[in-house]
């Protein structure tokens, strides 16, 4: 692996994601280099919309999911702070398994 890409990702044994830049905030690139790079391909196709199902490259926008179209106003939206739990969760299952050295568990998905 010569060089993390933005739209990277890290995949959890839960299936759940962890993006490279975030990762490399929590863990370092000295770890994540010694992450296996999985054969899959982050692309068009890799996620699918929570609204509509179809497919797409991203799996959510939290905006979507807030009634307003004003910036700021989604701060007190429930299913924005459900989200933030869930990327809280996330974040801490990766770390953990960083630290336990489970570096197997884990997959790096290139876009």
């Amino acid at each position: 692996m010569s060089e993390f890409v933005y739209y990277d990702l890290i995949e959890l044994p839960s299936g759940g994601h962890v993006p490279v830049p975030i990762a490399l905030e929590l863990v370092g690139e000295k770890e994540i280099r010694k992450i296996p790079v999985s054969r899959r391909r982050r692309d068009d196709r890799f996620f699918y919309c929570p609204e509509c199902d179809e497919l797409s490259f991203f799996k959510h926008t939290p905006c979507d999911h807030c009634d307003s179209q004003e910036e700021g106003d989604c701060e007190n939206c429930p299913e924005i702070k459900e989200l933030e739990l869930q990327y809280r969760a996330k974040e801490v299952a990766f770390v953990n398994l960083i630290r336990k050295k489970q570096y197997r568990k884990l997959r790096y998905i290139r876009a």
